[in-house]
């Protein structure tokens, strides 16, 4: 009797791992995020990178045209990485804006120095909040 029991509380609890592993194989395990159509920029003030003026965004972004936001430093391999493409973006006459993350001024002016400026505007991150 004990061991009918012992069989019918394995069987059941193997069935339940089953069921559960097999839904779990069934349900994909990437992440794709919700898609907009719309996404409003909330307004801010940021630092410019080469002058340290604040600059509102009201004023770097104008209703009507697109622009492509990107966040960069100059200790981020994949940027440096990317950094190719972006100079090629820039002989497209697209408005690339650049919003330097956490980085220190002088590494982030090297950094441009040696690989080219795409950017039409760069902000300052200094805390990773802006980005």
């Amino acid at each position: 009797m004990r061991n009918k029991i012992f069989v019918i509380i394995g069987s059941v609890l193997f069935i339940f791992c089953f069921v559960v592993f097999y839904q779990g194989l069934q349900k994909p395990n990437t992440y794709s995020p919700e898609l907009k159509k719309e996404k409003k920029l909330p307004s801010f003030i940021s630092s410019d990178f080469f002058s340290d003026e604040n600059i509102s965004s009201e004023t770097i972004f104008e209703k009507g045209n697109y622009y492509i936001i990107n966040i960069w430093a100059s200790w981020c391999i994949p940027c440096r990485t990317e950094h190719n493409f972006l100079l090629k973006l820039k002989d497209n006459n697209l408005n690339l804006i650049g919003i330097n993350y956490k980085d220190n001024n002088k590494n982030a002016k090297e950094f441009l120095f040696e690989l080219g400026n795409p950017y039409s505007k760069i902000l300052n991150d200094e805390d990773g909040i802006l980005s």
